[in-house]
This record gives C-alpha cells, structure tokens and sequence, in this order.
C-alpha cells in the first residue's frame, strides 16, 4: 500500500514540474516577444539608441524654415492609420514641395527619404524622376546605385523595378542589368519582378544572345521552376520571331512556328526533364507548347508518341495525370486529321479512356473539366451510342 501511494504521489510532484516548467517557458517566451517588439518599434520610429542616425524633424532644420508643411488630408474613420511621427513630418514637407513646385538639392534629398519610408509610393518616384530630369539630366550613376540598394532591400515591390527600368531607359547602359536580375534570381527563382525586368532588357535592348543557357542553368538546379521554363519559351519564341522578321510585342502568346530542328531539340530536352521527375507540370506544359510552335504537329514528331508509350507501359509509380492530359492532346490531334470511321471509333474511345482515368482516379478535382472534355469529343468526333450515364463516369458528381 505504501508503494502504491509514494508511486501516485511520485506521478503527481512529476505533473507539477512538468506544468511550472511549462508555464515558466511561456512567460519567458512573452516576455522575450514583448521586449523584441519593443525594441523594433524604438528603433523604426525614434532612432534614439543611435545619436549618428537619429532623424531630426525638418520642423528643426533651420535651411526648411521657409516650407510650411502640408497634413494628409484624412476622411474622418474610426480606424486610422498609425503613421509614425517620422512618417507623418517626411510626407507633410513632401506634399508642400510638391504643391509649390520647387526644383532644389533637398527636394531631391527629401524625396530619397520618403522612398525610403515607403518604396511603393508611386508618386515619391515619379517626382523623384521629375527632379533627378531637371537635376542630373543624363547623369544618373548615383541613382542607379541608390535604387540598386533599394531593390536589393524590396526585392519584390513593383515601384523600385519601374524606377530602375526608367532610368536605363534614359542612359541606355545596360551593361550591370543581367548580372542585376541574376543575383537577386539567385536569392528568388520565381521573383515576378526580376523576371519580367529581364524580358524587358532583352527585348529593350537585343540581348538574347547566352539567354537559353541562362535558363538552362536555372533548370539545372530546379527542374520544376516554372518561371526558367516560362523564360527559356520566350527566348525560343522570341528567336524565332526575330528569324522571321515578326512584331515581338508579345512573342509569348502568339503561334510563331519554330525551325523543326529547334523543335525537335526541345522535345528531347523535355524527354529528358520529364523522366528526372515525371510529374513536373511544368516541363509537360513546355513540352504541349512546342509542339504548339511546330508546323508539323504531333504527326511530325513520332518521337512524343514513342514517349508516352513507353510510360504508359511502364509499372512505375509516379503521379500519372500530366501523361494522360498528353495523350489525350496526341488522340485529338490524330482525329482532327479526318480518319477512317474505324479508326475514328478507335480513337474516339482512346480520348474518353484518358479522360475516365483522370476523372476517377488520376485528377478527381477537376472532374467538371475533364466530363467536359469528354462531352465536347462526343460532340464533335462521336456517335449517338456515346453517352454521359455511364456509370463510371456518374460516379463523382
């Protein structure tokens, strides 16, 4: 008996510890949250902690005495913005600079502090670019680095890119561009921005010349990055076009026609891609847009439809939705070739087959998409006898 209880009363103090010592973690965590937060809040807003950096209203500065600030113009809300008081005395003498038109060095200044409290204000770089025209004309190195630090610190905000993109425009150098969009594409694959900025200095500019390696590169180390096999599409397009003599306003969306030798060497490279991970989507979808860009086809490229065979047969287990959507494309395309009615029948059932599987097993989610699919063949290519009351395909509503 004397057991039992020394053992319940050992299980109890346990318990006890335990629950102190948890209870102690999660007031010291708070207290460490609190102190964190405190401590970021002192340093955005008063820079107390460093006299050097300490921001001194321009209230205070004897060479702004002459400008009468200008208060945000607020609706009257039950919910205001909390401006800090930093904020609030940059963008009151900013509005007043604005509102007077004045062409000055601490214009300029001034408005580099208030790109720095807010990157995303359009307007502060829109009137930055005003005075630095006035200013600096041509002379713009100093501001291509200012902005450079600025991307660097925003590597995601539409307005520092815009900026950067406006000045190049103006000294046309855009030697220290790539290596720009390189380096923050190292830190990011997929940064929207640094993409599309890229694309716009190799049409700006012609520079396409070492771009598929590029993007060669970027898949090398990530198969699945969808905005490398994006890029490497539109340098192919945008090639192609030029080869042409075509408008490249927007060679991404329009049928161009690739040489069949381009074509056929992009189909082996995403025969390659697909078997390292063959459920990538994206090196499916690259592979259905060139044989979009060739003149021939899938007929022309038996290559792909040897491809797809191979992995049907194949016992490996790998997500299977992406080469059935492929042969499904591969089976329309041959019926939209006009073939005999027995070979038509044949096909016909190939296409709602692929379909079936998606819809049951492969791809449930989208099964609206896929009875559509199926609907849209009978249509066109099928016969009264096909029907949508099968129960395999009632199956999932």
């Amino acid at each position: 008996m004397w057991v039992t209880l020394l053992v319940v009363l050992w299980w109890v103090l346990q318990g006890f510890v335990v629950t102190a010592g948890l209870l102690l973690l999660y007031v010291v965590c708070t207290l460490a949250r609190s102190l964190y937060l405190s401590f970021w809040k002192k340093m955005s807003d008063s820079d107390e902690d460093d006299p050097s950096a300490r921001f001194i209203p321009f209230s205070q500065r004897p060479e702004w005495s002459d400008v009468t600030p200008i208060p945000q113009d607020d609706e009257p809300s039950i919910v205001r913005i909390n401006y800090s008081k930093k904020f609030e005395e940059i963008f009151n003498y900013f509005r007043a600079i604005v509102a007077s038109g004045e062409v000055s060095e601490r214009a300029l200044a001034l408005t580099q502090e208030a790109a720095l409290q807010n990157p995303a204000n359009y307007t502060v770089w829109q009137h930055r670019r005003f005075l630095l025209s006035k200013l600096r004309g041509n002379e713009l190195s100093e501001e291509l680095e200012f902005v450079r630090g600025c991307i660097e610190l925003n590597p995601k905000n539409y307005q520092v890119w815009h900026h950067r993109r406006a000045l190049v425009e103006i000294v046309r150098d855009p030697s220290k561009e790539k290596l720009l969009t390189r380096i923050m594409l190292s830190k990011d694959a997929k940064n929207y921005h640094a993409w599309q900025y890229r694309i716009w200095l190799v049409q700006e500019f012609g520079l396409i010349e070492d771009e598929l390696e590029f993007a060669g590169e970027l898949l090398e180390e990530d198969v699945r990055n969808n905005s490398a096999w994006n890029y490497r599409f539109f340098i192919r397009n945008l090639s192609a076009s030029k080869e042409k003599n075509q408008k490249t306003d927007n060679p991404l969306l329009r049928k161009v026609g690739w040489p069949i030798g381009v074509v056929e060497e992009e189909i082996e490279y995403c025969i390659q891609a697909i078997r390292k991970v063959k459920g990538n989507a994206s090196s499916w979808s690259y592979l259905k847009g060139v044989i979009f860009q060739s003149d021939l086809g899938y007929e022309g490229h038996p290559k792909v439809e040897e491809f797809y065979k191979e992995l049907m047969a194949s016992d490996q287990e790998f997500p299977r939705a992406q080469l059935l959507l492929g042969v499904y494309d591969l089976t329309v395309s041959k019926l939209d070739c006009d073939p005999g009615e027995h070979e038509r029948r044949k096909l016909i059932e190939e296409a709602l087959e692929m379909l079936r599987q998606l819809t049951l097993t492969h791809d449930p989610i989208r099964h609206r998409y896929w009875k559509y699919l199926a609907r849209r063949v009978i249509r066109k290519y099928g016969l009264d006898e096909w029907a949508m009351d099968d129960p395999q395909w009632t199956a999932i509503d």
